[in-house]
């Protein structure tokens, strides 16, 4: 009795930490996504401004108040936010992916012509074409995907993925 309890006790103790992860790894994954929004509004926030400052340089720039340095320095500050815009909207993307991971989202190529086929996508590289929420949300493509046995299906391996 002592050794199987021993080992059921093993067993319940690795089953309590596997759960243990799985939780921590979705708390992580969710204050990761909040953190990379409030980013990202932080960041379109400054593009906003460096959009308005851009305009405002430009006025005073034609009315003689500004040098025309002054312009390029406020389009290089829209530049630049315009980047950070980018990347923060980059980080909330991988975010979002690690979230879904974390949530046991399937990523293999089985999984991903499980659920063209269950939305109707017959174009198995669909989904490299346009970001995954679009993809879940949008209609089928007018182009499909034909079998070498003439059907018409994503089935098996994808033919894009390498």
């Amino acid at each position: 009795m002592n050794a199987a309890e021993s080992r059921f006790n093993q067993s319940r103790l690795a089953y309590e930490k596997a759960v243990l992860n799985a939780f921590k790894d979705v708390s992580d994954s969710l204050n990761k996504f909040y953190k990379a929004g409030e980013t990202l509004d932080a960041v379109l926030d400054l593009e906003r401004a460096s959009t308005e400052y851009l305009s405002l340089a430009s006025k005073r720039y034609r009315n003689g108040v500004l040098t025309y340095i002054d312009v390029l320095d406020a389009r290089r500050s829209l530049f630049e936010a315009q980047l950070s815009a980018s990347q923060a909207r980059q980080s909330q993307l991988l975010a979002l992916v690690s979230l879904y991971k974390a949530l046991g989202g399937g990523w293999g190529p089985e999984a991903i012509a499980a659920l063209a086929e269950k939305k109707g996508h017959l174009d198995p590289c669909y989904f490299r074409k346009y970001s995954i929420m679009s993809w879940l949300n949008a209609k089928p493509p007018a182009n499909t995907f034909q079998n070498s046995n003439g059907s018409r299906s994503i089935s098996g391996r994808l033919p894009c993925s390498r």
